[in-house]
């Protein structure tokens, strides 16, 4: 797959923050276009003709930013984008699909399917603002020149929504992940959570901020397995399915020293220390790759080829 240009066409909305009047926090939402191509080949080509779609795809996309305006006319900006592209594909025949637990192979003819492609960008740039800025250059004088000289204690809770994927490669034993034998690929993890937050800011110039949160979500585990020898037979390859439990928990704390204050700004450098621990269950699984045998009567359980097993469901767990 391979996209060769990408543009969107939105419509935007915010609040500008009424102490200054300098920050615009903001939303945008609208269509998304992207041309690309996408080739399949299947066997390796061997026997059966590849398949490809090239074309303009039409899809949408959600984003938020924040801006703020650093002289009257320049303004720098950070946002971040969604897009989402959902099409049929035509996949390609193949004549060499195993048939487990036999040693003969079948033949599978091509068939419509779906295809999926989400994005995520992260973007910052600088704008500049054209016309008159001499009430604007007023404001930001006077603004500059107050100084805040009190403690500020700041906490409270909110509410945490997030999604991802999240994909992990095995490799033969003593050979690394160059020889791919496995690849499990966590999809459509949407979490729910709580988090709690707070900042301390002194007349000294010290600040200490941190915040600690969780969150349960679900989604799905496909777990591919490459070149398989089950029971004597050799299984080229199997795709399984299972449903996912997903159980995150983190927590971060900075302490810094604000070198530059002022009403509306501060300036200032920290040192921190971030926690975040998932743990994803797989449970249950169903064959996918293979249309004539269901996972539990044909290919090698999911479990076995998996970093960890507990009563017979899939889990993985990360530090970092």
């Amino acid at each position: 797959m391979k996209i060769d240009a990408l543009g969107t066409l939105t419509g935007r909305a915010g609040w500008a923050r009424p102490f200054d009047g300098r920050t615009l926090v903001f939303g945008k939402a609208g269509l998304a276009w992207a041309h690309s191509r996408i080739d399949a080949t299947a066997n390796g080509g061997l026997g059966s003709s590849p398949t490809d779609d090239n074309g303009v795809k039409w899809g949408w996309t959600l984003g938020a930013g924040v801006e703020r305006a650093v002289t009257p006319r320049w303004t720098v900006k950070a946002e971040y984008d969604f897009l989402s592209f959902d099409h049929d594909f035509a996949a390609p025949a193949s004549i060499m699909q195993t048939n487990p637990p036999g040693p003969a192979f079948a033949s599978v003819g091509g068939s419509r399917t779906n295809l999926s492609q989400d994005l995520h960008q992260f973007k910052v740039g600088m704008n500049y603002r054209f016309g008159a800025a001499q009430q604007a250059a007023k404001t930001m004088r006077r603004s500059v020149s107050l100084h805040t000289k009190t403690i500020t204690l700041t906490a409270g809770m909110r509410y945490v929504y997030g999604w991802g994927q999240f994909h992990k490669d095995l490799g033969l034993p003593h050979r690394g992940v160059r020889s791919l034998a496995s690849r499990l690929t966590y999809d459509n993890s949407p979490i729910n959570g709580v988090e709690g937050f707070g900042r301390l800011d002194t007349k000294f110039g010290v600040l200490v901020k941190g915040l600690i949160g969780g969150g349960l979500g679900d989604g799905s585990l496909t777990d591919e397995e490459w070149d398989l020898d089950f029971q004597g037979n050799d299984v080229a390859y199997s795709n399984t399915l299972s449903d996912v439990d997903n159980n995150i928990h983190y927590g971060i704390v900075d302490v810094g020293y604000a070198l530059w204050r002022g009403a509306t700004y501060s300036i200032a450098l920290f040192v921190g220390y971030t926690q975040f621990e998932q743990d994803m269950a797989g449970l249950g699984c169903r064959q996918i790759a293979n249309p004539i045998r269901t996972a539990t009567h044909a290919l090698l359980p999911t479990s076995a080829a998996s970093p960890r097993t507990t009563s017979g469901r899939v889990s993985d767990s990360a530090l970092w």
